[in-house]
């Protein structure tokens, strides 16, 4: 799987590349960006397209992993509250198992008959 990977990635950044070079020309023509609201007005200054391409690429890339570490970290929680419920239904678990053959044989003699071992 790891392979497919790779070599996706390798394709993507091939198909890219092509894409870039056959439209240099457009690319890197300079846009300004104009933002209105009633009375007010913003209009940034002369970028090349490619900037913005770039600009949308590493913000998408920003928000990605933000949003998988909050996610992260939420499973880690999970899992550690997970794990204490484990440890403790371990801990249940072993107090109610019957007790070893030693102390079978100190309450038999004591004149307790010994209870039946249990099945595998």
């Amino acid at each position: 799987m790891r392979y497919v990977k790779v070599l996706a990635l390798v394709l993507f950044f091939f198909v890219a590349m092509v894409f870039f070079v056959q439209n240099t020309e457009i690319l890197t023509q300079s846009i300004s960006l104009k933002f209105s609201v009633f009375a007010l007005q913003w209009t940034s200054s002369p970028i090349p397209i490619y900037l913005y391409i770039l600009l949308a690429f590493v913000l998408g890339a920003v928000l990605s992993t933000l949003y998988f570490a909050v996610d992260k970290l939420r499973m880690n929680k999970e899992i550690k509250r997970n794990r204490q419920q484990i440890k403790s239904m371990q801990n249940e678990l072993d107090s109610l198992r019957p007790k070893p053959l030693q102390e079978q044989a100190s309450a038999s003699e004591a004149g307790h008959p010994a209870p039946p071992e249990p099945l595998s």
